[in-house]
Formats: C-alpha cells, structure tokens, sequence
C-alpha cells in the first residue's frame, strides 16, 4: 500500500510447485515400482522369505546410489530416478538366492549351512557378474553425449550405473546373510501354479518349434520385417514431456503492430484466459523473450496460464 507507505512484494511466479510435483512423481514411482516387484517375485517364487530378501535389493541399491551421488556432488533428477528398472535391480539377488535355496535342497549329510550358502552364491557369481558388465558397458555412449543431451542423460546413466553396482554388492555381500539367519530347516523345491503352467506351456512350445523348425524361422523373418516397417513408421522427440501444471501460449500478430495496440491486446487475452475458472493467473510477456534466443518485436506475445490441481 503505498498511500499508506508501505510496500508488499507479491509472488506471482511460484517454481515451488514445479518442484514439488516433480518430487511426488519420483516418490509415487519408486513406491509404485517397489510394490509391483514384490508383487511379482512373490506370485513367481512363492517364497516369503527369497521374496523380502530380492525386494530389499531396491531400497539397498537406491541408498547407494544416491550416496554415491552426494559424494560425489551430483545431483538427482525425475529422468536419473524414474529410469531405473527395479526388475533389473532385484536380478543379481534373485540368481544368488536361487542358487542358494537349490544347494539347500540337496543338502547333504555333514554340510554346514556357511558351506552350502558359499557354494551356492559361488555357482551364481559369474553369471551375475557378467549379465552385470554387460548392461554397465551399454550406458558408456550416454556419457559421451554434449550440451542438452549430455546434462539429461548422463546423470540417468550415472545413477542407474550407481544403482547396479549397489544391487550387486547386495546380492554378494548381504543377501547370503539375510538367508543364512532366516534359512528353514527343509528347502521345497516346489513350484507355484503360475511358473508350473508357465513352464507347462513352454515346454509344449519348445517342443512344436523343434518339429516344425521352418515355420518358426519363416515366422521370425516375419515379425522382424513387421518391426522394421513400424520403426520407419514412427515417430521420435528426443525431450521426455514434464507437466508442469500451467499452460505456455504464445500469440504471434503482424510484425508492424506498435506497443499501445500490442499492449491492449495483451490486457484483452489474459482476461480470456482468467475467464476459465481453470486458471489461477495469468502473466504476460511481450517483444523478445528473456533467454534471447529469438528476435521479435511487440507482435510476440507469450503469456504463463497457471492452472488449478488436477483434482480440482
């Protein structure tokens, strides 16, 4: 108020919001990517304890991941964090303890249960630590990249690299404890009904594709032209889509336009857009815009329309 001598500063762009909805995203999908994974191991592997032990991998190889990240000064983003395959993680442990539970089930005679654990995550060591490399190798040319792409893509590979190392030492280091202090007495090699159907299934597909091997090929060249043709056909954006919760318009008019008329206008469009009870505010900007990336006079227009939440 300034008849009254005093002044107030309003804010009118909050970025807060951005932040906050970019951090409920990641928090809903590693939450979200947690549940569906022990879902899925425990309608696989129908043990509860193999079951807690692989979904412990995900917040292990997170947390190491991100310490990492601290220490080394780099930062987490929703691309970094929302790209790490959770399924992925849980791999490395799955195949250690699986190993392990099959050494148990035949455990011999005179056999400590140390002995029976080392040799089982032993057996599975090489494989993991191979499969491992494999997809570690695979995100070298990501942090090759420069400029925009190198700032977007080389945090994601370094946290999801980050993440897999994690997962492995979880795999080596803590998952053969966690079983030796929760192992049973007596190990079933039972399966559940899913993998047994599954495996029902495949067993009489493997054996049909053995007999009639020229059809399978004939198939396979099939389906890989079909998929050769729909990569032609598709389309590609290199730049992952953020909602932000607010709309960016940009009016463009005739290049001539002067700045009382361009300026009116301007009045006349945010109180289109204030009209929808949609929108919070609406800001506006005209000639060229902050970044300076483009050259335009008063007839450039770009107006920032925020919007309510979406539950609203």
């Amino acid at each position: 108020d300034l008849h009254a001598g005093r002044q107030q500063i309003k804010t009118v762009y909050d970025r807060s919001k951005l932040v906050n909805r970019t951090t409920e995203t990641v928090q809903h999908i590693v939450l979200m990517g947690m549940v569906l994974v022990t879902i899925v191991l425990y309608v696989t592997l129908g043990d509860v304890r193999i079951t807690t032990i692989a979904a412990l991998t995900i917040p292990f190889a997170l947390l190491f991941a991100f310490s990492l990240m601290v220490l080394e000064g780099s930062s987490a983003n929703l691309i970094s964090i929302g790209a790490i395959d959770f399924g992925i993680l849980v791999d490395a442990s799955i195949i250690i303890l699986e190993n392990v539970y099959r050494k148990l089930g035949r455990r011999r005679q005179g056999e400590t249960l140390s002995d029976v654990i080392v040799a089982g995550v032993a057996d599975g060591s090489r494989p993991v630590i191979f499969s491992t490399l494999i997809i570690l190798v695979s995100f070298i040319p990501l942090f090759t990249m420069q400029g925009v792409p190198g700032k977007i893509f080389a945090p994601m590979s370094q946290a999801y690299g980050f993440a897999l190392i994690g997962a492995l030492l979880y795999a080596f280091l803590f998952a053969p404890v966690l079983c030796f202090l929760s192992s049973p007495k007596q190990v079933s090699g039972k399966e559940t009904w899913l993998i047994e159907r599954v495996r029902r299934f495949y067993e009489r597909s493997l054996h049909f594709a053995l007999k009639k091997s020229a059809l399978i090929w004939l198939l396979a060249a099939v389906l890989l032209g079909g998929a050769l043709f729909a990569f032609t056909q598709i389309g590609g954006e290199f730049m992952p889509a953020l909602e932000e919760g607010n709309l960016w318009i940009r009016a463009t008019m005739q290049q001539d336009m002067a700045f009382p008329q361009s300026a009116e206008l301007a009045d006349q469009l945010r109180s289109v857009l204030r009209s929808f009870p949609e929108v919070t505010q609406c800001l506006s900007q005209m000639g060229r815009p902050d970044d300076g990336t483009d050259v335009s006079t008063f007839n450039n227009i770009e107006f920032l329309a925020d919007l309510k939440p979406t539950n609203e």
